[in-house]
């Protein structure tokens, strides 16, 4: 289906070119939403489709954006991220870093948490209410063909860090990495007082043993900036070099502020390069 809109949208796009005086064939070409397809969008560079997905266990929805690589065709594998946003974001937050991996021919996936914006019913959701969420996204991204089963993973920023940390353990075999960008666990933030929504299944009895079941590789990147960030990453990370017989965890610091938005142009170049380390491995 996907690769039928793309070329309808090919020749739509050419149609208004010769139609528009001013148009050029880079401009960004859209269509309408329908409950099968959601909203493509065509650039260049990347494709997105824009759908509302359903939490079926906390019988709520959510906005989720995929992105593909501009060449993929019908039939391709290919890496796949999914992308869990910090504090106060939406499903736009981590769309910078989806379309750079998307020109690498990886495909990302950002989604709403519940309760992550001011005014909504479950603001400032617990870690352990995005981890639902999160397990809606992963059912989802799971029926799409373009998949590669072989290249998961999982990437999570700020507060998103903290979701995707303690999630990938329930998800040790089929993922095959974990990207952190300017988070860390700390007791302060295991904390329940003043989260709405919190799950006790979500909840380990020991955090810090429990992220250790995880064996797969790890990359934290950090800006040098963002000091609260890089304290907690640093004992994070400490404690995956614990692991025993386990993957990679390196940290990476790099010219920036909190989260990726905030690193200076060059530094999310090379942050995204040590991204591509391991998903492209």
């Amino acid at each position: 289906m996907l690769r039928k809109l793309l070329a309808f949208g090919a020749i739509a796009a050419l149609a208004v070119v010769f139609a528009v005086p001013g148009c050029t064939s880079g401009e960004t070409e859209k269509k309408p939403e329908n409950e099968d397809t959601g909203k493509v969008t065509h650039t260049e560079t990347y494709t997105t489709i824009e759908k509302t997905i359903e939490n079926e266990a906390r019988g709520w929805e959510f906005k989720g954006i995929e992105v593909l690589p501009a060449d993929y065709e019908e039939g391709d594998k290919i890496p796949t991220v999914i992308l869990v946003h910090g504090g106060t974001s939406t499903e736009q937050s981590l769309l910078p870093i989806a379309k750079k991996l998307a020109e690498k021919g990886i495909a990302g996936y950002t989604f709403a948490c519940h309760g992550a914006l001011p005014g909504t019913d479950l603001y400032s959701s617990h870690y352990t209410s995005r981890i639902s969420d999160l397990e809606a996204a992963i059912a989802y991204i799971n029926t799409r063909d373009y998949v590669d089963k072989d290249k998961m993973y999982l990437l999570g920023e700020s507060y998103g860090g903290i979701v995707v940390s303690f999630d990938i353990v329930r998800h040790a075999n089929d993922y095959d990495g974990l990207i952190l960008v300017s988070t860390g666990i700390t007791d302060d933030i295991l904390t329940e007082e003043g989260k709405q929504g919190y799950l006790a299944e979500y909840d380990p009895e020991d955090p810090w043993e429990y992220i250790k079941g995880y064996s797969g590789d790890i990359v934290g990147i950090c800006g040098n900036e963002d000091t609260n960030a890089l304290a907690n990453m640093e004992g994070q990370m400490a404690v995956y070099k614990e692991r025993e017989g386990a993957g990679r965890s390196d940290m990476y610091v790099v010219d920036g502020g909190h989260g990726f938005s905030s690193f200076t142009a060059e530094a999310q170049d090379t942050a995204i390069d040590y991204m591509c380390e391991i998903i492209l491995d």
